[in-house]
């Protein structure tokens, strides 16, 4: 499965003071357009680079998620809320990066799929040993998918130690039903 995309163009003047303007304009699409965790390319449209040109999936073309996204509140050990409003990805970022721990999707080695690699003990830790594969997979040829897949496979599970993620509709019902 492939995503259908859109080309959008940036001014790549607003990026000037930037080392890494193509990395800086893919990290303000990304949190403009809700797709923290993608994949994006970025690249610029000729040798005056003047204008930068950036893949998207096509519902994320109107400058936000798609209304079909589903949003994502994450709640600490204590109930608090730490964030809300996130699409899948955020709401995996949050849970799997709690206090100083890392994650990433790596190809796998037989070239079926991605994985999830995770961190056992914290940076902050002396036990830190660095990632690990974890026993979150997916099948899927394509990146993008492969990590919707994985994210929503983190969210479903309760992690030990680790932040909850419910639906914003579900967390606003809960209040709801709390009378808050």
């Amino acid at each position: 499965m492939t995503t259908k995309t859109i080309t959008i163009e940036i001014d790549a003047a607003k990026y000037e003071d930037h080392d890494d303007c193509l990395a800086a304009a893919v990290r303000d699409v990304q949190k403009a357009r809700g797709l923290k965790g993608w994949a994006l390319r970025a690249r610029w449209a000729d040798d005056n680079r003047e204008t930068i040109l950036i893949d998207v999936p096509a519902e994320a073309g109107e400058g936000g998620p798609s209304k079909m996204t589903t949003t994502y509140t994450v709640l600490n050990n204590n109930g608090d809320v730490i964030d809300s409003g996130l699409n899948a990805v955020e709401a995996m970022d949050v849970i799997l990066t709690d206090d100083g721990h890392e994650w990433e999707i790596r190809p796998e080695a037989d070239g079926e799929g991605f994985r999830l690699w995770t961190t056992t003990h914290s940076r902050n830790s002396t036990g830190y040993e660095g990632l690990t594969a974890s026993t979150v997979y997916s099948l899927n040829a394509d990146e993008e998918a492969a990590m919707q897949e994985i994210a929503a496979k983190v969210i479903a599970v309760r992690w030990p130690r680790k932040p909850e993620a419910m639906t914003d509709a579900a967390y606003a019902a809960m209040l709801s039903e709390a009378g808050e």
